[in-house]
């Protein structure tokens, strides 16, 4: 078990970079950011999730 950040998803602004591990939660979904996976909020509010890119 690890410990990860819990972050929410409607906090998260556009251009916004997250290095996994991480959690992004929101009311219909959670999103897992696993280790060495990028995650970038871009311009529209979209989650865009890199795997394996760190």
């Amino acid at each position: 078990m690890v410990e990860v950040p819990v972050l929410d998803r409607g906090s998260l602004p556009a251009g916004e970079c997250v290095t996994g591990p991480a959690i992004v939660e929101e009311a219909e979904s959670t999103t897992v950011i696993s280790p060495g996976d990028l995650l970038t909020v871009d311009r529209l509010g979209y989650l865009q999730v890199e795997v394996g890119v760190r």
